[in-house]
């Protein structure tokens, strides 16, 4: 009998509901809020990945160094 897991990936912004063998995750939490919820009657469980008001996502190297150009770097070197 092989054992088989489902697994949901739960994005920022996202809500994710599974029963049985399903696993919630949830990964590059930073400064946002992982809300988790579990029925141990109905087996069932919740996972709520919110993100805190003012903050922006940022994925990749790319974008972070297209943000800090953007707004300017308190740590950066001065214009000269």
């Amino acid at each position: 009998m092989r054992y088989e897991r489902h697994v949901i990936d739960v994005q920022t912004g996202e809500v994710g509901v599974g029963t049985g063998n399903t696993a919630l995750v949830s990964s590059a939490i930073g400064s946002c809020i992982v809300i988790g919820l579990y029925d141990p009657v109905a087996c069932a469980g919740g996972l709520a990945h919110a993100m805190l008001p003012g903050s922006a996502p940022i994925h990749g190297t790319d974008n972070v160094l297209k943000i800090h150009f953007e707004r300017g770097s308190p740590t950066g070197a001065a214009a000269s």
